[in-house]
Order: C-alpha cells, then sequence, then structure tokens
C-alpha cells in the first residue's frame, strides 16, 4: 500500500538523521538523536490515525498539513548540517536523497490485461494483411476515438509489429498534431520521395489529424500514384468527419470504456485484490468519479492509482468536489529526456532510500512500460506524459506546484511570465526547491534581478535559467548550499565565480553550450558529490587541477587538456565510474610520456564512445596514441588529427568486438590503414581527410572474412588515393555492405570491390577519375547510384 507523502518525508528524515556524523561525537549529541528518533516514530504512529480522520476533523487535516511545513524545515536543517560536516572534512583536505516515488508499479501490472490492446492490434494488422488492401492501389484506414482513449498507442502497436513490417518495404510515422497542414503535403511532394517509392508498397502513419484540408491530402494521393498496390496510410483521428473526405477500406472505432469496464479497472487499481463489496460506502462516490473521466483508460488508471491508499468516503468525496472543476484535455503536453529527468529526480530526492541514478533509469522504464510516460512520435529521445495524466496530477498536487495566488509553494516550473510576474510569486515562495523553466524561449534576466531572486530562495535544490540572456552568476550563488542541480546551458555566461565550489551538495552542472566561457573555477575539487558535468559547447581552455577527486563522476563528455600540470590526462585515471561519451581535446598539450598512461582508459569499462583529437599538426604523437588504448566494451571511436605515420597496434584489434562506429578524421601523416577488416561488429565506418593515402590493400582487411557487419562505409577528401585492391573472399569483402560512399577523391581511377551482394546505393560525389570505371562494374550494374553532377542510373 502507498505511504502518505508526510509519512514517507518523516520516514526520510529519520533515515537521514541517522546518516549525519553531528550526532556521533560525543554521548550528547548520541541521546539527542535517540530522543529525536523516538519523537518521529511516534509522529509515524500519530500521522496513521490523523489521515483518518482529517475529512471529519479540519483541525486534524490543518495540523498535518503544518507538519508537512515542518517536516520540509527540518530536512532542511539536517541538510545544512550534513553540508556543514563535509564542508569541515574538505577544510582538512580529507577525502572523503527526501520523499520517495509512491507509484506503485506492482498493482499498475496487475491490471496490465485491461489496458492491453491485442485485440485490436489483430484486427487492424487482419485489415493490412487482408485482400481488400491488396487489391487497392492505395489504402486508407482510420483509427477513430475520443482524446485518451488509445489511438496513437494503438497505431505503435501495430506499427512497430513484426508481421507489417515484413509486409511493407517502406514505413514512416508522420506527427500531424492536429492538422494537416501543407509541411506534410510539401514532404510527400518531394521528388526524391516520389522517387524513392516508386514501384515500392509502403505503410504510412498519419497520427494525430484534427483539422482536415482536402487540398493537401489530394496533393499527397497525386503524390503516391507510382507506388505498389498495397501499399497503406493509417490515420488517427478523434474527428469522425475526417473519413468521409478520404477514400477508405475500414474505419476502426476505438469506444471508450463503458461504465462497468471502467469501474471494473478502477476499483482493481484502487483497492487492488480486495472485494470492492468490501467498502459499500465508498461505491456511489467511486462509481460518480469513474463517469465523470468518460471511459478515458489514462484518467481511470491514473486516478485508481492516486486513492489506492485512502478506501474512505470522505476523502473520495473531496476528490470528487475537486473533479467537479476539472475539465479534461484535448492535446499532448511538454517534452522531456529521460536522462535530465532521472537527474531532476535524484537531486529532489524523489528515489527510494536515497537511490541511485540506476535506480532512477529502472523507475522511469517500468513507468514508461506501464503508460505514464509515452516515447515522443516526433523524436524517439524524448518523452511525454498524456496530458490526462499531467493535468490529473497537477490538479491534485495544487499545493506544491505555481500558482500565482499560491504561498505556499515547493516547485516553481516556469511558463511564458515575464520577470515581473516571477518575482511577485518568489516573493510568496520563500521555500522554494525547484526553479525550472519548460519552455526554450530565450529569456531576460538583468544581473540586479539575478542577483535579488538567488537571495531570496535559500533552500533551492534545481536551479535553471537554460537559455536566459544571462553573462555571469552572483557570488551568492554559494550561499545557495542545498542546491543539487543547476543548468546554465545555451547561456551568454563569460565566467564562473568560485563561490560555486562551496557548493559541496551539487550532484549535476550542466554548462553545455556556454560559448562563451573559457574558464572553470580553480577549485572545482571541492564539489565531492558531483555525478554530472558537461561542458560541451564551451571555450574552456583547460581543466581545473585536482580534478581526479571527484570520485563520484560519472559523466564528463568533454575534457581539455591543458599546459599547466594540473590539467593533465592523468587526472582521469581517478575517475572510475565514467559513463558514455568521453571526448578529450587538444591532445597535443601532452609533455610528459607517462601522462596519458595515467588516464587508465582501459579501466573505464562503463564508457561507450571515445572521441580523441589533437588541434594541430603535431609529430611524435604515436606514444601518446599507444597509450589512450580504451576499454574493449568501447563501441564508438573517432581518432581526429593524429599525425604520426602509423596508428598503433589497438586500432582495429579484434579484442573491440562490440565496436559498431568507427571515424578517422584528418590523420593527414598516415600512409595505410589498420587492420579493421577484423572488428565483427562494426557497421558504420568513415575515413576522411588523410591526405597522405594512396593505396588501400590487404592490411585493411587483414582476415578471411573481413567486414562481417559493415553497413555504411564512406571515403572523403583523401587527395592522393589512387587504388583500392580488391580482395578476392567468397561473399564479398562486404557481405552485408548496404551504402557506399566515395567523395572528393580525385585520383582515385577504380578497382572498387566486385563482390557487393547487399549493397542499394552506391554515392560518388568530385571524384572524376572513377565515374567511367565504376560504370563498367559488372556486379553494380543493377544498383542505384547518385553520382553528383553526372545523373542518375536507377534498377
Amino acid at each position: 500500500m502507498a505511504v502518505s507523502p508526510v509519512k514517507a518525508a518523516i520516514q526520510e528524515l529519520l533515515y537521514s538523521l541517522l546518516s549525519v556524523n553531528f550526532f556521533r561525537t560525543n554521548k550528547f549529541r548520541i541521546g539527542l538523536l535517540e530522543d529525536l528518533r523516538i519523537v518521529l516514530q511516534y509522529l509515524t504512529v500519530m500521522v496513521d490515525e490523523a489521515e483518518e480522520k482529517q475529512n471529519k476533523n479540519p483541525v486534524v487535516k490543518l495540523w498535518l498539513d503544518e507538519l508537512q511545513d515542518v517536516v520540509y524545515h527540518t530536512e532542511d536543517l539536517v541538510d545544512e548540517m550534513c553540508i556543514e560536516s563535509l564542508r569541515h572534512k574538505l577544510d582538512a583536505e580529507s577525502q572523503t536523497k527526501s520523499s520517495s516515488l509512491e507509484w506503485n508499479i506492482k498493482v499498475i501490472k496487475k491490471m496490465k490485461e485491461l489496458l492491453d490492446r491485442d485485440a485490436d492490434k489483430d484486427a487492424i494488422i487482419s485489415l493490412l494483411l487482408s485482400d481488400d488492401v491488396k487489391s487497392e492501389h492505395l489504402s486508407v484506414i482510420p483509427i477513430v476515438g475520443e482524446v485518451g482513449v488509445g489511438k496513437s498507442t494503438l497505431a505503435r502497436l501495430v506499427y512497430n509489429d513484426c508481421r507489417v513490417s515484413q509486409r511493407f518495404e517502406i514505413e514512416a510515422w508522420y506527427p500531424v498534431n492536429h492538422k494537416m497542414t501543407k509541411a506534410i503535403s510539401e514532404l510527400f511532394s518531394l521528388q526524391s520521395s516520389q522517387e524513392s517509392l516508386k514501384g515500392k508498397k509502403f505503410h504510412f502513419v498519419l497520427d494525430d489529424v484534427g483539422s482536415f484540408n482536402y487540398a493537401d491530402w489530394k496533393s499527397i494521393q497525386s503524390t503516391l500514384t507510382g507506388v505498389a498496390n498495397g501499399s497503406c496510410v493509417i490515420v488517427t483521428t478523434r474527428d469522425s468527419e475526417v473519413t468521409s473526405k478520404i477514400s477508405i477500406v475500414c474505419t476502426y472505432n476505438i469506444e471508450s470504456l463503458s461504465n462497468e469496464e471502467s469501474w471494473l479497472m478502477f476499483t482493481k487499481f484502487a483497492l487492488g485484490d480486495q472485494i470492492p463489496s468490501s467498502y459499500p460506502e465508498v461505491e456511489t462516490n467511486g462509481r460518480q468519479i469513474v463517469q465523470d473521466f468518460l471511459g478515458l483508460p489514462f484518467a481511470v488508471k491514473a486516478l485508481g492509482l492516486l486513492l489506492r491508499s485512502k478506501p474512505q468516503v470522505e476523502e473520495w468525496r473531496v476528490v470528487l468536489d475537486r473533479l467537479k472543476h476539472f475539465s479534461l484535455p484535448t492535446g499532448m503536453g511538454y517534452e522531456f529526456e529521460k536522462e535530465k529527468l532521472v537527474l531532476l529526480w535524484l537531486a529532489e530526492g524523489l528515489l527510494q532510500n536515497r537511490g541511485k541514478e540506476d535506480d532512477g533509469i529502472k523507475c522511469f522504464d517500468e513507468l514508461l512500460s506501464e503508460s505514464f510516460f509515452q516515447q515522443s512520435s516526433a523524436n524517439n529521445s524524448r518523452f511525454l506524459m498524456h496530458d490526462i495524466v499531467d493535468d490529473l496530477a497537477a490538479h491534485l498536487s495544487w499545493k506544491h506546484i505555481f500558482r500565482l495566488e499560491d504561498n505556499n509553494l515547493s516547485h516553481l516550473c516556469r511558463g511564458k511570465y515575464d520577470s515581473s510576474v516571477i518575482f511577485k510569486s518568489i516573493d510568496k515562495a520563500k521555500f522554494l526547491r525547484t526553479f525550472l523553466p519548460l519552455d526554450h524561449e530565450s529569456c531576460r534576466l538583468s544581473s540586479n534581478e539575478l542577483q535579488n531572486m538567488l537571495c531570496k530562495l535559500q533552500f533551492l535544490r534545481v536551479l535553471s535559467l537554460s537559455h536566459y540572456n544571462i553573462t555571469e552568476l552572483p557570488a551568492s550563488i554559494g550561499n545557495l548550499k542545498h542546491l543539487r542541480y543547476i543548468d546554465l546551458s545555451h547561456t551568454g555566461i563569460k565566467w564562473l565565480p568560485e563561490s560555486v565550489c562551496a557548493l559541496c551538495n551539487l550532484q549535476t552542472f550542466i554548462l553545455s553550450n556556454c560559448h562563451s566561457l573559457t574558464k572553470l573555477p580553480e577549485n572545482m575539487w571541492r564539489l565531492v558529490n558531483l555525478f554530472h558535468l558537461d561542458i560541451s559547447g564551451t571555450d574552456i581552455n583547460e581543466m581545473p587541477k585536482n580534478l581526479s577527486r571527484l570520485k563520484k563522476l560519472q559523466t564528463l563528455p568533454y575534457f581539455v587538456v591543458g599546459k599547466r600540470s594540473g590539467s593533465m590526462l592523468k587526472e582521469l585515471g581517478g575517475l572510475r565510474d565514467l559513463h558514455g561519451t568521453l571526448h578529450i581535446s587538444k591532445l597535443q598539450n601532452v609533455v610528459s610520456e607517462n601522462d596519458p598512461a595515467g588516464a587508465r582508459l582501459f579501466t573505464k569499462k562503463y564508457l561507450d564512445e571515445l572521441v580523441l583529437e589533437w588541434s594541430n599538426s603535431t609529430v611524435g604523437q604515436k606514444n601518446v596514441l599507444e597509450a589512450l588504448q580504451p576499454n574493449s566494451k568501447l563501441k564508438k571511436l573517432s581518432i581526429n588529427f593524429f599525425c604520426d605515420t602509423r596508428f598503433p597496434n589497438w586500432v582495429g584489434h579484434m579484442l573491440f568486438s562490440g565496436m559498431v562506429s568507427l571515424r578517422l578524421s584528418n590523420c593527414n601523416n598516415c600512409s595505410s590503414l589498420p587492420p579493421l577488416g577484423q572488428l565483427p561488429s562494426l557497421e558504420v565506418l568513415i575515413i576522411e581527410w588523410m591526405d597522405a593515402m594512396k593505396s588501400v590493400g590487404p592490411e585493411f582487411y587483414e582476415m578471411d572474412k573481413p567486414f562481417k557487419s559493415l553497413k555504411t562505409i564512406s571515403f572523403e577528401g583523401m587527395s592522393e588515393w589512387e587504388g583500392w585492391v580488391s580482395f578476392e573472399v567468397g561473399g564479398g569483402e562486404f557481405p552485408s555492405l548496404i551504402e557506399l560512399c566515395i567523395r572528393r577523391c580525385p585520383k582515385l581511377k577504380g578497382n572498387l570491390p566486385k563482390q557487393l551482394p547487399s549493397v542499394a546505393k552506391v554515392e560518388i560525389s568530385e571524384s572524376q577519375e572513377l565515374v567511367t570505371a565504376i560504370m563498367t562494374e559488372a556486379s553494380l550494374h543493377k544498383k542505384d547510384f547518385t553520382l553528383s553532377g553526372q545523373g542518375s542510373v536507377h534498377k
């Protein structure tokens, strides 16, 4: 059963008290800790009783509200004690989150069958594969239903089904977002689209069509005249009139849940495995609540979970009364990134028992699997909550979110308000914990306004000024001792005050795309709780000294090698848990022979992508690259401006069996390629601007059956490349190759690989010597070509 927010906060406060070293230094403080523990445990029992009586007794409800404020303030005090304890440790040069996410995911899984669309999915797939569709030149299947009933979810299930992908040669998803705009029509009318669709059987989804423009639809139809029979368009819409304006095979209507179906779903979520008849007094109110949500699965599900821990008639009456003032929304809401949301959960202490980032990722994935979150149809890396879930959550948590008229705010998610409105709201929110802009418009904030705002917000955990028109932070930022998360991305910040380094609780520091920022504060090493530091897209010249002391650092997308001793590669050696991408630039500044080996990149097993980059033509760098051998689990590697004559042995070694992408760029002194054919998982290979290379020969392949997985290979800017020596092998040198691109290779004369069984596209650009030769390659005569400036040859 879910725990109330007040009780959860008390339990987490008790957990925090037990972890503070302040109480362990003498007998008096140990006794004080024991007294506090007893008080908090007593309060926990009182809260259980008070929550049962609050709807009958307004005095009890007022006491609970005040208690929650007291718990928050006590939590801030304990946080300050933790900070002071840590600061004392740092000053001595010693080396050394409050409530939980109350989502009962296991309960949701018990009701998954009620939300499954398997029957609907199978019905639509049967239509797609039916003889009626096969015989038609172009079929249209509308999915019609009210907002929130699951039209897009159903279309996505069909779209992702293997039976559908096997039947159609081309598939695409277009988020129309209410209007059949000219952009969709223009997209289809492009000459390249017509050519690529000609003779092909395709399946398109036009998602969320609202108002319908018949002229745009006719334009789309005329563009699709050359497609193969059996092609199909699925249209999701809540407007049944759309179906009368287009030629259709069959309309598939998704019905809302009946009242009885809604009641069954609601009681399962609200009461779990308990029999609804056990609570006869709540049925009248419960059925009314369900009826108000018009049979929409999202809303019924969310409200049932909300009331799961509150099977009291008074509580349900309160909810019913609130719903009288609540209108259902009509669209989808704010899009967010998975990683950033998890970092915000971490900063706010919303992960159970101070969980780590991995716990947040697991929680996110479970919420996604249960449809609380949905993947954006426009961008697969972004997510959203349906407005029904979003607005319902906001409506029922009104005390803790932004309202201009509220005095007791804990979080401020800034919408499109000018600064004067924000400041008036902040004056009423002295204990604000979150300042987070949700739009990406450039916002103006003067230095004095920012100074005044930060002086008032002493309890902030999260501060985002992303896209704000600011150039500096006031030194008073160091007084915000509770800060866990700072986002200054896409701002004009030129420098950071040294006082930032006093924020020893800081976990996330985002400075990406601060193009004017050239330097980090000297004492960054004091941010000992820092997990994430992103300086990509800045103009920082070198890293601050002692960065290796940030033992908790997990993401550092960009590292700049400096000329002074404190900014050397060995600083990376102590950062054992680095994840994701690491881009090391200005490697020409390495002066010590032992420095590169000190980075210990071979130990960093969580890195997925590594970029190694020099900034100028510095010779004698082979030993540097040799010592920077990464862990064998690396998936992507780029080497830029390496200027020795040969690559070290680890580049292309079969040890890197999981590497899928490799780029060698501007390595102008290298006359031969490493044995890249040994990489069994390599899918993308880009080789560019290597002026000294004249021939590609057997050393490139190395083994009998090279490049087993390679799908794309690109050569560009190879000004001296003259010949490509074929490597005769059964099945061809590139058995899986789909795309071959050769650009700006003016001296290359032919001898391309003769067996390319899977190639679908060969692009030749600004390589005149090759044009004539390539046209004579018998094995490629039936393939698609794009010859820049030379025309095209098609099947």
